[in-house]
């Protein structure tokens, strides 16, 4: 298996974390060119970046290597050398879609090596129609231009991995690596790393933005397969549970390498396929990626975490039908149906008792013969704000008929709750507001619904059944969903 996934394309390098098993990599490298030797197509997207070092020597040459990846092709890269003149270099080149770059300048002359470092082991995000400008600033680089906010985010995200893997003491042996300790550090790194972003998320575009994301998780996965691909240790081993209690991967299977797999491949998917060609993820295509790619019980439990990962999906339903009716393994049929079926269209819903604003106790049940539509967040989350609007838009649509609004926060401190309904920055005007009573996950409805991101939405039809996932209010404008409900409501009046 391990060749295969080697083939595969599935390991990568991001950001100066180099993975242990690149070594057995063949990469078909095309024979760099100079630029001005080659001819550019006025009617192909384009990307132009340019370089301004004075000190730099006027004989020598930078380097750009465009990295293009697929999903079942080995890395292809393309490489265009540049002649520095009067210290300037610049790169022009065709682009037809957002592509992985590195930049590689001479060593002559440069006069902070931890910046080049910095440079040479970052790979940055290209778009087409891309304009920027790299300048050496004081001791750093600086980049300026059209979209010039993305470069700068990565190439401080890459000094910034720099610092916290310098005061990282792994073992030289293989044999000496505590996989535990080693495990909990990249996870520390990794949440270093998305704290780093938060200040970017206004500055960057959101495409961009969710791409680094995924090709941080991408990249901590990687790590730990790339270790675990070359110790084979048992999870009994070391008694270390990867998946925080989960039963897939551990309780099922006792290798830990195989409990590394799921996130590895599915954040693959998204990065490569998806948010590299700006095509929205798709919870069918990585199924059918998955059950074309992968065979027995690797592709069985690639499949679960798939589902589990995206419950919210419109299309849950329909490929969860597909794994339990081809799975052969028992045990991870029997976890995919569990988990799942508190979100399968037409079970009962659950008849949860959560208290309100008003200090007084509410169920589901004092709705009955209603179409409820229930609303889950946080207090801080930024995507659960994005969405009131959209909710708000689709209240006032079905306002006077059979629909009620339930908003539950999962805040821990009621102040903090009370005070955010307030802001109106989170909920409904013209709706329940609810909380999970300090429990936050720990409350029997968030566990029932499966709930894994904010905001859910779970609709509930006024017979008391689930009705079928719909499509993220953000993504469609509310079309989908509102749909929905006016349709349970012409249902109901019939």
């Amino acid at each position: 298996m391990n060749d295969k996934l080697l083939k595969k394309g599935i390991c990568k390098k991001y950001c100066g974390t180099l993975l242990l098993f690149w070594s057995v990599m063949i990469c078909a490298v095309n024979m760099p060119t100079d630029l001005a030797a080659q001819k550019i197509n006025n009617s192909t997207k384009q990307a132009t970046l340019s370089i301004i070092l004075s000190f730099l020597n006027h004989k020598d040459s930078a380097i750009l290597t465009i990295n293009k990846w697929g999903l079942n092709q080995e890395k292809l890269d393309t490489k265009i050398v540049s002649k520095i003149n009067a210290g300037r270099i610049n790169f022009l080149f065709p682009l037809e879609h957002a592509s992985l770059i590195n930049i590689s300048l001479p060593n002559n002359g440069f006069i902070n090596n931890n910046a080049k470092n910095s440079l040479d082991n970052t790979e940055f995000i290209i778009c087409p129609g891309d304009k920027v400008q790299l300048v050496y600033n004081e001791g750093t680089i600086v980049f300026t231009g059209k979209n010039s906010a993305t470069y700068n985010c990565q190439y401080q995200l890459a000094s910034f991995e720099q610092k916290l893997w310098a005061k990282h003491n792994k073992p030289q042996v293989l044999e000496r690596i505590d996989l535990k300790a080693e495990f909990n550090f990249r996870d520390s790194v990794l949440f270093k790393e998305l704290e780093f972003l938060k200040p970017y998320q206004d500055k960057i575009p959101k495409i961009i933005l969710a791409r680094i994301r995924s090709d941080l998780f991408y990249s901590t996965e990687g790590y730990k397969y790339s270790i675990l691909n070359l110790k084979r240790k048992k999870a009994s081993d070391i008694g270390y549970d990867f998946n925080n209690g989960s039963k897939i991967g551990v309780n099922v299977y006792s290798s830990i390498y195989s409990s590394i797999i799921p996130p590895y491949v599915v954040e693959k998917f998204k990065n490569e396929y998806g948010l590299m060609q700006k095509k929205d993820f798709k919870l069918g295509q990585c199924f059918n990626y998955v059950n074309s790619q992968y065979s027995g019980d690797l592709k069985e439990q690639i499949l679960t975490y798939l589902l589990l990962k995206n419950i919210n999906s419109d299309s849950l339903t329909t490929y969860r039908n597909i794994a339990l009716n081809t799975f052969k393994n028992d045990s991870l049929k029997n976890i995919l149906f569990n988990q799942t079926d508190a979100r399968v269209e037409g079970n009962p819903a659950y008849n949860f008792t959560l208290p309100g604003e008003d200090d007084k106790s509410h169920s589901l049940s004092d709705y009955k013969g209603k179409i409820v539509v229930l609303d889950f967040w946080f207090t801080g989350c930024g995507a659960c704000t994005q969405l009131k609007p959209k909710l708000e838009m689709i209240e006032h649509e079905v306002r006077n008929s059979n629909v009620v609004f339930i908003n539950i926060s999962i805040d821990k401190d009621r102040d903090k709750w009370l005070n955010s309904i307030k802001s109106e920055d989170y909920t409904v005007g013209n709706s329940v507001k609810l909380y999970t009573g300090g429990l936050r996950e720990a409350n029997p409805v968030i566990k029932y619904y499966g709930v894994k991101g904010y905001p859910t939405i779970v609709l509930i039809g006024a017979d008391g059944a689930l009705l079928r996932n719909v499509v993220d209010p953000r993504l469609d404008n509310g079309k989908d969903m509102l749909a929905l409900i006016k349709g349970q409501i012409n249902k109901t009046a019939n």
